[in-house]
């Protein structure tokens, strides 16, 4: 597996055990991209909708989403993105996981 590095993102989710989703945005000639990530964690993490992280890495993990039409009625596959065994640094205000 990858080693796969995230900065700067927002926590979206947070499910009952350990795993959380995330938002990472970018920019590149003009336009904003979205992906979304699941973390899934070794240990609780304390994380809630709203937090922001300044990174994360760990190892890549990628499987075969859902299918679904898009606004000009074809249909597209998604690929749901996760982290596994991540290394969480967040904001400088809390506490270091």
């Amino acid at each position: 597996m990858a080693i796969v590095t995230i900065e700067n993102v927002t926590v979206q989710f947070v499910n009952s055990g350990k795993g959380f989703k995330v938002l990472e945005e970018s920019s590149s000639g003009g336009k904003t991209y979205k992906t979304q990530w699941m973390i899934w964690a070794d240990q609780g993490h304390g994380f809630q909708v709203g937090d922001r992280i300044r990174k994360i890495s760990g190892l890549h993990g990628a499987k075969q989403g859902k299918p679904w039409t898009g606004s000009d009625g074809q249909e597209r596959q998604s690929i749901d993105l996760s982290i596994n065994s991540p290394r969480i640094e967040r904001e400088p205000s809390e506490t270091p996981f």
